[in-house]
């Protein structure tokens, strides 16, 4: 919440886009109670299951982790990513084939979005795409996603890539990172110690 605060970033945008993967994980924890009937505590007057633990358990970590993967994606870039990588001495070649592939998607889809277009102008009224020619669509797409793709390698040789990453960002001092990871060590181990949720 404080991260969602700060960077002023939408709850409820983040619920309309993470709608399907939460409906997916509802699905897969709504079936707990069923399968696994065992009373483990008594809640004023209400008998609660080992299998709605498990469920409202799931629901929480899969809500969490979902968030805090969308909160990193809506902060931060692709480049800052990979600077972090780098600075965590990731293999460069990793982190290079991860910004390639990041790269490369966009101009997979944009290739796909252009194709379908000029197959619609080809064939009006059609729904969807004749079985026939998917073998002829994709071996074009392939081909002209493989050349796009490496003259935008090229122009990042040309503009001085060499599989680092420099960015001009504020250094932070040892002392914030040692009280930033020991403030969350402190934090797991609390965590560890005294759990508040059930397993």
């Amino acid at each position: 919440l404080a991260m969602m605060i700060l960077y002023d970033i939408s709850f409820i945008r983040c619920m309309k886009r993470l709608k399907v993967v939460f409906f997916f994980v509802f699905c897969m924890g709504i079936a707990n109670p069923i399968f696994n009937r065992i009373p483990v505590l008594n809640f004023w007057g209400i008998t609660l299951t080992a299998g709605m633990l498990s469920m409202i358990t799931l629901w929480m970590k899969a809500f969490l982790t979902v968030l805090a993967g969308y909160i990193l994606m809506e902060m931060t870039t692709m480049d800052q990513i990979c600077y972090g990588l780098r600075c965590l001495h990731i293999p460069a070649g990793f982190v290079v084939l991860l910004s390639l592939i990041y790269r490369y998607l966009i101009l997979f889809l944009k290739e796909t979005d252009r194709m379908m277009k000029a197959y619609q102008l080809r064939a009006p009224g059609q729904k969807g795409v004749h079985f026939r020619v998917w073998g002829s669509l994709l071996g074009n797409l392939l081909l002209r996603t493989m050349d796009q793709g490496q003259r935008v390698y090229e122009s990042m040789i040309l503009r001085g890539f060499r599989g680092e990453y420099y960015l001009h960002t504020g250094r932070v001092s040892k002392r914030d990172s040692y009280l930033f990871v020991g403030i969350w060590m402190g934090i797991f181990v609390i965590l560890k110690l005294f759990p508040i949720v059930y397993r």
